[in-house]
């Protein structure tokens, strides 16, 4: 029922995603990941990965992240 969102607005998705702060998301994955041991460079999924914009900010600290994502719109923005 999300296809057509994605089709015609998959470049506003982050704005209306309830991630108005990816750094502050990212900062609190960190935290709960090294809470359970899990640290730098290790593996990291994200499935459902939209536009990738957590996964990026992921990469940044360190983490080897492995995007899933089924929408193309989605993918084609993340490339950008």
């Amino acid at each position: 029922y999300l296809k057509p969102m994605y089709k015609k607005m998959a470049f506003l998705y982050d704005q209306f995603a309830g991630f108005d702060h990816p750094d502050q998301v990212a900062t609190a994955v960190q935290e709960i990941l090294g809470y359970f041991g899990c640290k730098p460079p290790g593996l990291l999924g994200d499935l459902g990965a939209g536009t990738g914009e957590i996964a990026i900010r992921m990469a940044d600290k360190g983490w080897r992240v492995v995007c899933v994502e089924r929408a193309g719109e989605m993918i084609a923005v993340g490339r950008k």
